[in-house]
Parts: C-alpha cells; sequence; structure tokens
C-alpha cells in the first residue's frame, strides 16, 4: 500500500487535486533522547523543582478550593446522599451570583489620540478608529467573553487568575497554545506523528504496528474531506490554571510580577502528543496521576535505561515553557528530561511587556503575593451555616409524634389503638380504675428553639465578607425598608465597583498588549478584511469613475511609538450588567440641564458670543453623570453655520453695492430656550 501513498514535505500542504489518492506526508523519525544531558536543562530543572516545593501548599489549596466549590465528594457513590458534602452551596452560588456584576458583556474599548494636538490630525485619528475597530474584531474572535469569566472566577476561587496572549502563526514555531484556531496544520501535524511512530524502528514488529497503520489511514481521509482552512493566523486568548504557572519565587508583592526573573507554564500532555509535535523521545520523563489531596502529583521517575515495554503512550507527561526575562529566550523541556524538546528561541513580536502571562487578583495583601480568595474566606461561614441547618434537621428528626402507654395496658390493647379506624370504638382493659387519659397519651418531645438556629448573625458575616446582600441572591430572607435597601445597595455597589474596577484595568492591559501584537502582526491586507476595500465612484456630472478614499488607515507602529501616541481605555462599568430601569431614572434627570446648555450653545455661537461656559457644564454634567458619555457628542459644531451665514452676508452687500434687488435671505432657525 505504500506505494500509492503520496508524499509531501513535513509541515507544507499538500496539493488535494486528486481525491482518489491516498496521502501521507514524509515522515520525520523520532529521534533518541541526547546520551549526555544538558547542563542548561538540567539547571532549569533544579529551579523549578524549588519552585514546585515552595509554592506546594499554595497549589494544594487551589485545587482543594476548586472541590469545594464544586462540592463532589468523588469518593463516594453517585447515588450515596453524602457525594455532595454540604446541604447548602453558599460559595458557588456566591460566586454565580456576583459574576454579572464583575463579567456580564464584552467591555467598551475606545482609542483615542494621547496628545489633544494630535486630535486634529484626521489621518491619525482615522487610525486610531481602524485599529478600534480591528481589536475589538480580533478579541472577539479570540473569545474574550468567555476566557474573561474563566479568570475572573478563578481569581474568586483560587486568589487569581491567568490568561496568556499569544499570536497563531506556525504549528511549528509557535509558543505553547492551547484554545489553537482550528486549521490544516492540526490535521497534518496528526499525520505527520503517525508516519513517523510507524517509521520508528522500536515500533517494528510490535502488536501495535497495524493498529497505528489502520489510525494512520484513517486521519488521512478525515484530512481529505476536512473543510477547514488551510491556515489561520490570528490572536489567540488562552485561560491558564492557577497551579500551572510557576513564578519566580522571589517575587514578594504581587504588583511586582511582571518583573520576574521567570515564569514557567506546566502543560499536562501525553507522552504520545509529547514525541509526535517535538520529534524527540521521553522515555524518561515523570508520569502524572490525579490525586485526590494534592494538585501536581507525579510518580517517580523512570529509571535510566528502563526497558521501554513499562512506557505507556497515553502516560501523562508534564512540558515546561519557561519564559526567562533575563536572557530573552523560551525552553521548552519535560519533567524528568534533562535536556530541551527544541532549540531555545526568543519571540520577536511581542508587546511592550516580555511574559504574555496576566494575572488578575481577587484581593492583596501588602508585600504578600498569595492573599486570600472569596472561597477562603467563606469556608468557614459556610461551614458553619450547614452545620447549623445539619443540627436543626437533626432535632426535627428526633421530634417525631407519638404516644406513650402504660405498663398496664397489654399488647392486644395497644394493637386496637393503633390500628384503629376512623370512628372505631377502642376498648383497652382497665381493672384497676385507672384514669383512660394516663394509660395512653402523646408522647413530649424537646420544643424546637429557633433562637438556636438562627442564621441571620451567619448571613450578615457572609455580606461582611462578600458585599452581597440577600436581594443579589434572587431571595429575600429578612424584609428591609427601601432606606436600608438602598443603603446596602449602595455597599454593595462600592465594594464591587472595586473588584469590577480591577477586572476592567486587567482587561485594558490585555487589550493594550493585543494591540501591539497586532500592529506588529497585521498587514493591509489582513485589515482589509474587516475594514472592506476602497470601492470605486461613479460621477454623475464627468461620467467617470473616480477612485474613493481609504476605509482605513493602518500605520506599522512599534509598542514604543503606540504607547506614545495611542490612549487605549476600557469604559468604566461596561462589563458590568447594566440597571436599566436606574439608568432610565438617571438618564430623564439629567437630559433637562444638557438640553438646556445646548440651546445656549446655539444662541450664543449664532451671535458669536463666547459658548465657554456652557461647553464647561455639559462636560462637566457627563463625567459626574457616567463616564461612558462623551460630551462632545452633545456640543454642536457651529463652524459651517457660521460661514455659511458669512457667505450669504457677504453675497448679500456685494449684491447691495451693485444696486441689485436680491431676495431676502432666510436665517438659520435656532432652538429657543423653553
Amino acid at each position: 500500500m505504500e506505494e500509492d501513498l503520496i508524499a509531501a514535505q513535513p509541515g507544507t500542504v499538500p496539493d488535494m487535486q486528486t481525491p482518489d489518492s491516498i496521502l501521507i506526508i514524509e515522515p520525520e523519525k523520532i529521534q533518541d533522547a541526547p546520551q549526555e544531558p544538558d547542563k542548561l536543562a538540567r539547571q532549569w530543572q533544579k529551579r523549578i523543582d524549588a519552585a514546585k516545593k515552595h509554592w506546594k501548599w499554595f497549589y494544594d489549596r487551589c485545587r482543594y478550593n476548586r472541590k469545594l466549590t464544586a462540592n463532589f465528594n468523588t469518593e463516594k457513590k453517585a447515588d450515596d446522599p453524602d457525594f455532595m458534602p454540604f446541604r447548602i452551596n453558599l460559595i458557588e452560588s456566591t460566586i454565580r451570583g456576583i459574576m454579572p456584576n464583575l463579567y456580564a458583556r464584552n467591555p467598551e474599548i475606545s482609542i483615542r489620540c494621547r496628545r489633544r494636538a494630535d486630535e486634529a490630525n484626521a489621518e491619525l485619528t482615522k487610525f486610531c478608529d481602524t485599529l478600534q475597530e480591528v481589536l475589538n474584531a480580533y478579541l472577539e474572535r479570540a473569545e474574550l467573553k468567555a476566557r474573561g469569566k474563566s479568570v475572573v472566577r478563578a481569581a474568586l476561587t483560587n486568589s487569581y487568575g491567568v490568561l496568556k496572549v499569544s499570536f497563531q502563526r506556525d504549528l511549528s514555531t509557535d509558543t505553547i497554545i492551547r484554545s489553537r484556531l482550528q486549521d490544516a496544520q492540526d490535521n497534518l501535524a496528526r499525520i505527520d506523528g503517525l508516519a513517523s511512530e510507524l517509521a520508528d524502528d522500536d515500533l517494528q514488529g510490535h502488536e501495535q504496528l497495524e493498529a497505528k497503520r489502520q489510525e494512520l489511514l484513517e486521519t488521512i481521509s478525515g484530512y481529505q474531506q476536512d473543510p477547514e482552512p488551510q491556515t489561520i493566523t490570528g490572536l489567540v486568548i488562552d485561560r491558564v490554571p492557577t497551579d500551572q504557572l510557576i513564578i519566580d519565587p522571589m517575587i514578594c508583592d504581587f504588583s511586582d510580577y511582571p518583573q520576574a526573573d521567570w515564569m514557567c507554564q506546566c502543560v499536562p500532555m501525553s507522552r504520545e502528543y509529547v514525541e509526535d509535535t517535538y520529534k524527540i523521545k521521553v522515555d524518561g520523563a515523570a508520569v502524572y496521576t490525579e490525586s485526590a489531596g494534592e494538585a501536581l502529583d507525579r510518580k517517580e521517575l523512570a529509571p535510566t535505561g528502563s526497558a521501554t515495554d513499562n512506557v505507556r503512550p497515553d502516560d501523562q507527561v508534564m512540558v515546561f515553557e519557561i519564559w526567562d526575562r533575563r536572557s530573552q529566550r523560551v525552553y521548552t523541556m519535560c519533567d524528568g528530561c534533562q535536556y530541551f524538546l527544541r532549540e531555545p528561541d526568543s519571540p520577536q513580536k511581542v508587546g511592550s511587556r516580555w511574559f504574555p502571562f496576566f494575572l488578575l487578583p481577587f484581593d492583596q495583601v501588602d508585600d504578600t503575593f498569595v492573599a486570600p480568595s472569596l472561597v477562603d474566606l467563606m469556608e468557614g461561614l459556610q461551614e458553619e451555616h450547614n452545620k447549623t441547618r445539619d443540627t436543626q434537621m437533626l432535632h426535627k428528626d428526633f421530634c417525631k409524634p407519638g404516644y406513650i402507654a402504660s405498663a398496664d395496658v397489654d399488647e392486644k390493647s395497644i394493637t386496637r389503638f393503633a390500628q384503629a379506624e376512623l370512628g372505631e370504638i377502642t376498648i383497652l382493659k382497665n381493672t384497676e380504675g385507672q384514669d383512660l387519659r394516663s394509660l395512653i397519651q402523646p408522647k413530649q418531645y424537646p420544643p424546637l428553639d429557633q433562637a438556636l438556629y438562627d442564621t441571620t448573625a451567619i448571613r450578615q458575616d457572609i455580606e461582611q465578607v462578600t458585599g452581597m446582600q440577600d436581594a443579589m441572591r434572587s431571595t429575600v430572607v429578612q424584609p428591609k425598608t427601601a432606606t436600608e435597601a438602598q443603603i446596602m445597595q449602595q455597599g454593595l455597589s462600592g465594594r464591587v465597583a472595586a473588584f469590577r474596577d480591577a477586572v476592567e484595568d486587567f482587561l485594558q492591559e490585555v487589550a493594550f498588549y493585543s494591540a501591539q501584537v497586532l500592529l506588529q502582526e497585521l498587514d493591509v491586507k489582513d485589515v482589509e478584511d474587516i475594514m472592506g476595500k476602497a470601492q470605486p465612484g461613479f460621477d454623475p456630472v464627468t461620467l467617470q469613475i473616480v477612485p474613493v478614499e481609504q476605509p482605513f488607515v493602518w500605520y506599522q507602529l512599534s509598542a514604543t511609538e503606540l504607547s506614545r501616541l495611542i490612549r487605549l481605555k476600557i469604559e468604566a462599568g461596561s462589563t458590568g450588567a447594566p440597571n436599566k430601569l436606574q439608568e432610565q431614572e438617571n438618564w430623564g434627570k439629567v437630559v433637562p440641564t444638557i438640553m438646556q446648555a445646548v440651546q445656549a450653545l446655539y444662541q450664543l455661537g449664532s451671535q458669536g458670543l463666547d459658548t465657554t461656559p456652557f461647553e464647561t457644564v455639559i462636560s462637566e454634567t457627563c463625567r459626574r453623570f457616567d463616564e461612558r458619555i462623551d460630551p462632545k457628542a452633545f456640543i454642536p459644531d457651529l463652524q459651517p453655520q457660521l460661514a455659511q451665514q458669512a457667505a450669504l452676508q457677504q453675497a448679500a452687500a456685494q449684491a447691495q453695492g451693485q444696486g441689485a434687488v436680491q431676495p431676502a435671505v432666510a436665517q438659520p432657525s435656532l432652538i429657543q430656550p423653553t
């Protein structure tokens, strides 16, 4: 069958003109591991092991917090009542309730000239509009909203969340991208990997050989029918798990993390995938297993010179992608293998900061890198709340209605009493003439004291910790007056707005870095795909086809030039869920003030008087009401109107000087104040 295969070079897109043929990529043989360890790789292995030991307590806590939030006890059976330990999962409901106030929609990104003098430059202003449109399109394609929600949820759960921003170009040279844009490169890489395995001498004669050959043929058939584009380039945003990013332990204060000497992303992969991707064997790699109590848990390293029969292709190994700021190099190695998987590289087209990792903290503590998360703050309160409710349920189960019978009543009479039907007369044997009410009477049980099981104080503590009141959880446990509700809502807005402001600052850093990368990566053709091409127009006077101005302006700016000329800003409060009723009410209050100022501007401007005071009123009103409102949108441009009036007056004066009778000139109507 090998004679019928069409060979192609690795990494190239073959010609698919012959659908009846079978396609294969010429295999690149998987190399054996080097005999001598790389001294630099060995040094990095020791450095990472020391850092993992330093952060182990935090990584274990991250895994514990996730299990606490999920509220699953996987050691129990699915139908076991103890499968969900907590009766009420307050932590998960709090996170779910607070998310709409933090990140409910994509942020509104505005790009303007940094200097006021540059705003008169029409070409530079048009470039800002182009960059804004292109940046929003690429961020939407990279699913910023989904990744942003994930990183906010990670910050609430694990103290801080991590995003990684990169640009997808070529699968063979890109850094590790988990959320790759799907194109033909992935299928070609898979075919290349399978072909390399078939060419491996160690596999010859092995029972897996036939299975690999069949898998290869099926993959080739799928590639021939694959409708995916051959190559896709674009911005990619990855959400990196908090416990899979190792940061230099020398960093103490969280705000200093961009100045760390190095960062290492830990990416779990199968052994087979690593060998297919990097074309080198990793038989000595550490094998990782799922552990119930610890993160980054691994087995012992494979002994040197061990038989390859004990190495399974589906073993999970850990690939380290090390970003070293001091040497400006990126190293890729596998845990347990003291050599690099590929040659160290220096990323060329990056932003003004070296690291592509962005960290969002839930809170910060002075001179401490890790601060408590929302889960850490609520764990004890949730446990106390559930313990109170569980005890109350046990009390209710204990207080079961029943009767107490005297020992003088025989068993037959008790049975007749217990099984009596409606209207039946029960006869009790009473030989000594005792009062029947003393023979059988209702059982008394301890009364249920609601004060012992009141959770009001616990809910108040939760409100203090999270800033969420009862109404934000879609339930009102204790009615409040309108004034109390307004005060609590203001408190909620203040505490939630503080974290939302941090989220928007974080997104602003991500957007600015993304803009720097796009300006280096995109050319005019890429921008045309978003903004459109200039279409020729038709002049009805000359009956000629005339060129139309290009609908966009695109510069190739460096990171320094971009920082000097452009100001990128996330509009404040644009990520939270809108409160339409309150916004409509506030808007109704502020509109009369703006309209009166606009009317005054028309009057004074038409008379050539100074309009600065009323322009200041509009600007200050918009600033105090909502920073998202552009005051320039309300200030009318009176220059064309004044120029038209001056031209009409000049023409009328010239006509009168010539003695001609001119018709009356209609003055532009002005809006009169109400």
